[in-house]
């Protein structure tokens, strides 16, 4: 990876660190909590490209669907 980075010419690796990226989540997620996390990360995007109206109906049905296979 550093090779890749610095083969640009514009960039240089002052520092690299390793990161522990395991979660601190107690207990397993469920399918609702997890498309809620998913919703709040994309909503901005699917708004702007469909509008508001339409973003809130494939989000609902998601979530009562995943509570039907869980």
């Amino acid at each position: 990876m550093t090779k890749v980075v610095e083969k640009n010419g514009l960039f240089s690796i002052k520092r690299m660190e390793l990161i522990n990226i395991k979660s601190n989540l107690v207990d397993e997620a469920d399918a609702k909590t997890l498309i809620t996390s998913l919703r709040s990360s994309i909503e901005v995007v699917i708004i702007n490209h469909f509008g508001s109206k339409i973003a809130e109906e494939p989000c609902a049905r998601t979530i009562l669907k995943s509570e039907e296979i869980s």
